[in-house]
């Protein structure tokens, strides 16, 4: 698939990892207290919502399509962009200034659901940490999530539902 080709897109993100395989989601703020709109692999959605991210082209270099991603899954973060926090985890963020780009790197797959290494501007690999969050707001619930980051474990990805914008 020639993503260039293509221009820009929305699609769902598929994380094929060992230990980290299902849909990309976008976890929920679930108090005043808590945080959301960060980016995790969730097997069952049951965290959040599936993640619906709009590939919006900047440029094509070399083996890399340079991307502003922006988040199209209704709800609360709509029209976020997504960024990196200052600890490498990955978010979406509607106030902040989100300027730097990402890279896209095509490395087979189908045509209708191409692999991928997604990357940073820089070139960093996104991969995942595991960390125990509360997802309670009326009593603590730890539970181990599958956070996206820029700073451990890399990911291969799996676009799906691919449709031209």
């Amino acid at each position: 698939m020639d993503l260039a080709a293509i221009g820009s897109f929305k699609a769902r993100l598929r994380s094929l990892g060992a230990g980290c395989s299902g849909m990309v989601a976008v976890t929920e703020k679930l108090s005043e207290f808590d945080s959301g709109g960060w980016l995790v692999v969730d097997e069952r959605c049951d965290g959040g919502v599936a993640a619906e991210l709009n590939f919006n082209f900047l440029e094509s270099r070399g083996n890399c399509v340079h991307y502003a991603i922006t988040n199209a899954t209704p709800g609360p973060y709509r029209g976020a962009k997504l960024g990196i926090s200052r600890n490498g985890f990955l978010g979406l963020y509607l106030h902040a200034a989100v300027t730097d780009f990402w890279k896209v790197e095509l490395l087979g797959g189908s045509a209708v659901n191409p692999q991928i290494y997604l990357r940073n501007h820089e070139g960093t690999r996104v991969g995942f940490t595991v960390r125990r969050e509360n997802i309670s707001s009326a009593a603590p619930l730890l539970v181990e999530r599958n956070f996206l980051t820029v700073t451990d474990s890399v990911l291969r990805f799996c676009l799906e539902d691919i449709v031209a914008l």
